[in-house]
């Protein structure tokens, strides 16, 4: 019963390659949106991603 439903319904497998990052970007923005970062952590974001 198992392998048929198995067979029927095809569910791609999910890697955390692309599923973390994601997550953090969306988490971030919305938490951007909200105002719940402080300003200094986005200074700090910023000074880490020019470099």
């Amino acid at each position: 019963m198992l392998t048929a439903i198995r067979r029927a319904v095809v569910v791609p497998a999910f890697t955390h390659r692309w599923v973390i990052p994601a997550a953090t970007l969306s988490a971030f923005t919305w938490m951007l949106a909200d105002d719940a970062i402080a300003p200094l952590a986005v200074y700090c974001l910023q000074l880490f991603l020019s470099f």
